[in-house]
């Protein structure tokens, strides 16, 4: 039986396939995919590298787990703002995440945009709601999202050092992701392909952050997908084991 893909899984797939101009199908997870690029076949295994924050208690969580609620106040107002908003004009919030009392927030907030918007001119405020900082701007322009609210968000959480931040993450994903494929029935080679969703790294970043730690991975190859579907090779080691053989085709495969 296979796995049904999430839309970032599928991405990342697509993006690897079209780089080593193969095919792909969905895999068992693991793997999450396999991919056919000539007669061999690759058992692909997908994640997403994602910023991490401290948690207060001496240890780490992603960053997304308390910014997903400031993305979704902002994604709330966009929704019931954009008709009040004029054709050429934006409103830009900087959230500072975590928000506290989000849906008390957001009534709030709401209220405050539209009395701004009424003036129907630029403007920039700040805001303190419910212990919450919270600056908007108003401004001319066009986003071709067509959102008519958009959101910066910031974290006191997080660490400005990125090389440090580049190298927790990249940690985290592959020693998480050893651990799931090391005993993986099969006998071709295994690639690891990672979403980069940590926008202030980029390959060589994350070529440094290789040489501050050392993990056992099972993995021939290491890929760094970008947001464009651009793919850069992380690492890549040889086994000898699998010099100019075949990988049997899984019997999920069409």
């Amino acid at each position: 039986m296979t796995s049904q893909l999430r839309s970032d899984e599928e991405f990342v797939i697509c993006s690897v396939a079209a780089h080593f101009s193969g095919t792909w199908w969905a895999g068992e997870n693991p793997p999450d995919a396999y991919l056919q690029a000539g007669h061999e076949i690759t058992a692909v295994e997908i994640s997403t590298l994602t910023q991490h924050v401290s948690d207060g208690r001496g240890g780490s969580k992603p960053r997304l787990s308390e910014d997903s609620t400031a993305i979704w106040l902002a994604n709330a107002l966009n929704d019931e703002l954009q008709a009040s908003v004029s054709d050429g004009m934006l409103v830009m919030l900087t959230l500072a995440s975590p928000i506290l009392k989000a849906k008390k927030v957001k009534t709030q907030l709401k209220r405050k945009i539209s009395n701004l918007l009424s003036s129907a001119c630029e403007c920039e405020v700040a805001e303190d709601i419910l212990g919450n900082r919270i600056d908007v701007q108003i401004v001319a322009d066009d986003r071709p999202s067509g959102k008519k609210v958009v959101g910066i968000i910031t974290n006191a959480n997080s660490s400005p050092d990125i090389l440090k931040n580049a190298w927790h993450i990249l940690e985290d994903r592959i020693v998480v992701k050893a651990s799931k494929c090391s005993s993986l029935p099969f006998v071709g080679p295994k690639w690891l392909a990672l979403l980069n969703d940590y926008w202030l790294a980029d390959n060589d970043t994350y070529q440094q952050a290789f040489d501050s730690f050392s993990v056992d991975h099972p993995f021939e190859k290491i890929l760094l997908v970008s947001g464009n579907g651009s793919v850069a090779v992380l690492r890549e080691k040889h086994n000898p084991a699998f010099r100019g053989r075949c990988a049997i085709k899984p019997r999920s495969a069409p």
